[in-house]
Order: C-alpha cells, then sequence, then structure tokens
C-alpha cells in the first residue's frame, strides 16, 4: 500500500533533512511550496535513477567528438565511374543529366556542413580534387540550383534487423525560410513575410537515428502526419508523443498498424464513452492513467522519459545547421532537411560506437 504520495513525502522529508539538519531556523512554507518542492525534488530523483542505467566511458566518447572535425576524406577508386550519369537516371523527356545523384549530393554536403555559399562549394571540391590528383568536371551554381532535390530520404544506421520492433519517438519543430534577422525584427517589429517549415520527425529510441521525416506547412497540426511518420515502422513497434498525437484518429492508426502508442494525455483531454473503437478505448485508458495517477507515475509506468530523445535531435539539428534553411523550392527544402538529417546521423554513429554503453 505504499502509494506515490508517501513517496514523494518521504521524498521531500530526506530533501529537508539533508539541506537544512544543520541550520537553526524556522522555515515558513505554504502547501503550494511543499508541493513545488516534492515534485522537483521527486523529478532530480527519477532522473538520477534513469542516469544511473547508463555508463559513458568518457574518454572514448570525447575522442568520437573530437573526430568530428578530422578532415579525413576517403575517395573511393570507382568514384570516377559513378561521378558522371550512367544513363539510369534520366528523368522525363530532354537531355540526359551529365552528373550522377551521388555527384550533386556530395556537393550539397559541403554546402549545408560548412555553411558555404554554392560557390565556395564548388572551389571547395575542386581545391579537394586539385590536392588529391583527380580530373573530374564539377557542376556549376544553376545546376547545383536545380538538381537540389535529389536527395529525398534520409539515410540512417541500424542496429540490428531493419524489421524488428522497437521503440520510436516522434515530434515537430520548425524551420524559417523567410525573414528578417533577429536585431531587424526588434527595430522594426514582425513581418508579415516570415514563414516557416515544419519538421515532423521519427527518431529511432535505441540508436538515436532520425529514421524518416514529413515536411509541411507551419499550419499543418502534428496529428494529420500521424499516418505518414508511422507508415514505414515495424509491426508491434512502440511510439512515443505528446500530447498533440494522441487523438481517436492516431489511436485507430496505432491499432490498424499493431503499434503501442504513448501520447502523454493534455489536461483538457477527458474520457470519451461513446465511442466503441479499440483506439478509443486505449485512449480512455492512457487519460485515466494521467488523470488519476499523475505525470510522473504515468511516464515510469509506459517508460515516456524516453521521448526526450527526439528534443535532443531536434536541438542537434539546430545547433550544427541553425533554424533557418537555405533552399526556397519545396522540393529542395525536403532534400536539404533529408542530408542535414543524414549527416548528424553519420555523427551520432560515431560518438555511439564508443561513447556510449549500457552497465
Amino acid at each position: 500500500n505504499y502509494t506515490f504520495t508517501n513517496f514523494m513525502w518521504d521524498n521531500f522529508n530526506i530533501f529537508v533533512s539533508n539541506n537544512f539538519k544543520s541550520r537553526c531556523c524556522v522555515i515558513h512554507v505554504t502547501w503550494s511550496k511543499i508541493i513545488i518542492l516534492m515534485n522537483r525534488y521527486c523529478a532530480m530523483a527519477i532522473k538520477k535513477s534513469i542516469q544511473s542505467k547508463y555508463k559513458r566511458d568518457n574518454a572514448a566518447y570525447k575522442k568520437s567528438r573530437r573526430e568530428r572535425g578530422n578532415f579525413l576524406l576517403y575517395v573511393d577508386h570507382d568514384l570516377a565511374n559513378t561521378w558522371y550519369n550512367n544513363g539510369n537516371q534520366n528523368k522525363g523527356r530532354g537531355r540526359p543529366n551529365k552528373y550522377s545523384d551521388l555527384s550533386i549530393t556530395i556537393i550539397l554536403k559541403f554546402y549545408y556542413l560548412f555553411n558555404l555559399s554554392l560557390s565556395g562549394s564548388i572551389g571547395f571540391v575542386s581545391s579537394l580534387f586539385s590536392i588529391l590528383g583527380i580530373k573530374l568536371d564539377i557542376p556549376d551554381e544553376s545546376r547545383l540550383s536545380r538538381r537540389g532535390n535529389v536527395c529525398q530520404n534520409v539515410k540512417h544506421h541500424h542496429n540490428g534487423k531493419s524489421n524488428d520492433p522497437r521503440v520510436y519517438v516522434i515530434d515537430s519543430t520548425g524551420f524559417q525560410i523567410y525573414g528578417e534577422g533577429e536585431w531587424n525584427r526588434k527595430k522594426h517589429g514582425e513581418s508579415k513575410h516570415k514563414r516557416y517549415v515544419k519538421f515532423h520527425v521519427l527518431v529511432d529510441g535505441s540508436t538515436l537515428q532520425i529514421v524518416d521525416f514529413v515536411a509541411t506547412n507551419s499550419d499543418v497540426h502534428d496529428c494529420e502526419v500521424f499516418d505518414q511518420l508511422v507508415n514505414e515502422i515495424p509491426n508491434g513497434s512502440k511510439v512515443l508523443a505528446d500530447g498533440a498525437y494522441g487523438t481517436h484518429d492516431a489511436y485507430d492508426k496505432a491499432v490498424e498498424k499493431d503499434i503501442y502508442l504513448v501520447a502523454k494525455p493534455k489536461s483538457s483531454d477527458v474520457l470519451n464513452l461513446d465511442s466503441p473503437s479499440t483506439g478509443s478505448m486505449l485512449r480512455n485508458l492512457m487519460v485515466n492513467k494521467f488523470k488519476t495517477k499523475g505525470l510522473y507515475a504515468f511516464a515510469n509506468k509506459t517508460g515516456y522519459w524516453v521521448r526526450n530523445i527526439v528534443e535532443n535531435r531536434i536541438g542537434a539539428v539546430k545547433h550544427q545547421f541553425g533554424s533557418k534553411l537555405k533552399s526556397r523550392t519545396v522540393s529542395n527544402q525536403i532534400a536539404e532537411l533529408a542530408i542535414k538529417s543524414s549527416i548528424i546521423n553519420d555523427f551520432t554513429k560515431m560518438s555511439m560506437e564508443n561513447g556510449l554503453r549500457m552497465s
């Protein structure tokens, strides 16, 4: 009969005894402040217990992070054969493309990774080829801009079989495509021309790899793209999401795909006893558990804390490349997000190989 409230109260007593036992003073607090302190300390204890499951090899992790700046360029012997179009990538009528999709993608990776201009990217690759003694033509700026949509899918690394059930986390963020800088906004106010692209992302909870994403307008709600995000994941997987995905349609889609969806209910969510569908019944169970047990008991029982991984991955993309997109057309914006996500996946794989181990 040891309830969650007793657990919080016992930890609060430990918190007070450890921090104030050596001070001779009278503490005047209200019950609301006591509850706030109890919640804060309980969150600290839960976070510490989760972190204790992992053991990091700091030396290997630091070495792997330094390797991100190690500019070791490996050139395949077959680069000359794959640099130009071999005739299998012709799309539609007109003259065949001279350069392959691989050559365009390689230059665009340097373009986004080092935050260069298109002209600077061409000069950078040209200088590399000159140093390595490679005699290959470089596509010009117009060709790179027109064919900037060659990469539409994210390259990610699997851990085990790709069709095994896994734990996935989903969330969304925004990338600015039009608008002024912060100083101009402060002096002259917000501009009506500012626009954002909404980046809905699906992350593998075990490998921290960005598996898939959907790019939409900023007015598209998160639950509207839930079907597209989970359409390719294996059956029997677990998906963690915030309250924006806790709709009846999302739970019905999860039941149809044999997916265990855990969406943290919002404070305004209520039970729906009129719908007989299995998805609505599962949603009612989540809402009832959240209302009766509270956030921490709900998260500990369902493993919801793993959802913080997607926040970390979104922060990694924005920290590395910024919160603005260079591309202007929709197809190029999707390709830009795919290339940036692939680069972050490569960095994550380098760090995860030796940096983090389960104890």
